[in-house]
């Protein structure tokens, strides 16, 4: 499986991140952070080792998770009584 690997297309910085989808998902978590470090403004997320779907399970229940710890969504209170 390749590394991951930070590519610039057309000035726009793109993270390739390469996950194994028999090892942990925790190793898309780490990279997900990298990628934002590295100012990344679009993540690929290349799925070696799958023979079904099950990857997509895996990284929709991983990608839900870490998506809500990461963004927060705060709504303002108006002054209208």
């Amino acid at each position: 499986m390749p590394e991951t690997q930070k590519v610039d297309i057309k000035n726009d910085s793109v993270y390739h991140i390469n996950w194994d989808a028999s090892t942990d998902a925790n190793y898309v978590k780490k990279e997900l952070v990298n990628a934002f470090r590295a100012r990344a403004k679009r993540v690929i997320i290349h799925v070696y080792n799958s023979q079904e779907y099950e990857y997509f399970e895996k990284l929709r229940e991983f990608l839900g998770e870490f998506i809500s710890q990461t963004i927060i969504i705060v709504r303002e209170q108006s002054n209208h009584g």
